[in-house]
């Protein structure tokens, strides 16, 4: 047999076109990954620019939220009447929440190249949900209460406009979020 009919008989293979195939398939599948990880990365980074855009932009709302770090009861919203601060304040806390949610979601995927900085964005979630504003809406909207144990639990069956993955994290990591604000995170 000659070289040529070798080689085309190898060619003609469904075995070899099953590796064309598979070196394709992996070739895409890294730069699928690439391409991901930049958005990833840019979509938290917009998030985070957005944040600064409103506090610079609202420096007398920041400067009210950073004011209620020292609140010793998360009952701000609760307590005081609606005007355009408390609507601004709220809007505030929404955004961090949502932003939580999301980082939350992105881990969930269990993306190889998130794993090493979950610990860094679980700090940052973590400092700022101990602000008491954030705190306050975080138990309405989960329907989450602190026991006479001190432990934070779900109660009743309400509907909640944060999805469960976000509230089982919450509940789990409870004591991580626990305690006073600290101002300096801010």
């Amino acid at each position: 047999m000659s070289t040529t009919t070798s080689s085309f008989l190898l060619i003609s293979e469904p075995s070899t076109y099953s590796a064309i195939a598979a070196m394709f398939s992996a070739i895409a599948a890294f730069f699928s990954y690439r391409i991901n990880k930049k958005s990833l990365s840019s979509k938290f980074n917009d998030r985070f620019y957005d944040i600064n855009k409103l506090i610079v932009s609202n420096p007398n709302v920041y400067e009210a939220f950073l004011k209620q770090a020292d609140r010793s009861k998360a009952d701000y919203f609760e307590t005081t009447p609606v005007d355009t601060l408390h609507v601004q304040l709220k809007s505030l806390v929404y955004f961090y929440l949502n932003l939580f949610e999301e980082m939350l979601h992105v881990h969930e995927t269990k993306l190889p190249f998130m794993n090493g900085t979950w610990k860094a964005w679980q700090h940052y979630i973590f400092k700022r949900l101990k602000h008491p504003l954030i705190k306050e809406v975080v138990l309405a909207e989960c329907n989450l209460r602190i026991n006479e144990q001190g432990k934070l639990e779900k109660f009743g069956a309400g509907a909640s406009i944060f999805n469960d993955s976000l509230i089982l994290f919450l509940v789990t990591n409870y004591e991580k979020w626990s305690g006073p604000a600290d101002k300096r995170v801010w």
